[in-house]
């Protein structure tokens, strides 16, 4: 009998310590873990697309939800397809010739009126501004083509201006 109460002591006191540490714990799952998912889910369950009020029209675009309905494998299909097709074309169609470049007079690029000359100092000015406003690294994020346009722009205001100032020394 004294070995049991023994025991009974002893576990008592460890579970008198222990029990702090256990509520700590069972409180912080369920505070840090469990609560921040029930959230998660209830959100994610509020925020399915919605109908717009068109008939038909749905939140997200469709072509979105078609990828997704889609399977990889049939979406590498057709982009092979796609890729075939494009090769077609390319060899049916005769070679295009480029067109010559338009070539505009460095007063025209400068939009200077006729007669007049700039100084050095209005024609740097100016130089800098078209620079700033046709730089080929201002529309790189557009695309492909209009950085070409922007860098046989800047070519062209860089030769008028070499030609310009030629004339203004």
């Amino acid at each position: 009998m004294e070995i049991l109460n023994y025991y009974i002591k002893t576990l008592s006191a460890a579970g008198g310590k222990l029990l702090p540490v256990g509520v700590f714990l069972l409180v912080g799952y369920f505070l840090f873990i469990k609560l921040p998912f029930y959230f998660m889910v209830k959100v994610n369950k509020d925020n399915k697309p919605k109908v717009d009020a068109t008939p038909g029209v749905i939140t997200p675009p469709e072509e979105k939800i078609k990828l997704e309905q889609n399977s990889y494998q049939e979406r590498l299909a057709r982009a092979r397809e796609e890729k075939e097709k494009n090769k077609q074309h390319k060899s049916e169609e005769p070679p295009k010739k480029p067109k010559p470049a338009q070539t505009s007079s460095a007063e025209e690029i400068f939009e200077i009126p006729t007669g007049q000359v700039l100084n050095q100092k209005e024609l740097k000015k100016r130089y800098f501004e078209l620079l700033k406003q046709n730089h080929p690294d201002k529309v790189a994020s557009l695309g492909n083509d209009f950085k070409v346009l922007a860098e046989k722009k800047t070519k062209a205001i860089n030769s008028a201006y070499e030609e310009l100032k030629k004339k203004a020394s």
